[in-house]
């Protein structure tokens, strides 16, 4: 059987997908749901429902501030390279 193509319209959905997960924030929300204590002449109300965002946990990220220490060490050692070939020059 042949590949199905898509159309334009399921393009441009998968489009619109691809951006919204770039743009995502940072912060990430669950679902929690409450319930209202009711009163004695109140009829049950439909369950709300709040998000609340959650830290991003930095041990997650644990290679990164290795990566980010030798970038910064790297840097600092082409900066005093730098100032001691132009002091020698001098």
């Amino acid at each position: 059987m042949a590949k199905r193509r898509k159309t334009r319209k399921q393009k441009i959905l998968a489009d619109m997908r691809e951006h919204t997960k770039r743009e995502t924030p940072a912060l990430t929300f669950a679902q929690e749901t409450v319930r209202l204590p009711l009163g004695k002449d109140q009829k049950p109300s439909p369950v709300t429902t709040k998000t609340l965002p959650q830290a991003i946990l930095t041990s997650d990220y644990q290679h990164l501030f290795g990566d980010l220490r030798k970038t910064l060490l790297l840097t600092g050692s082409v900066v005093i390279a730098e100032l001691l070939i132009r002091f020698i020059m001098y």
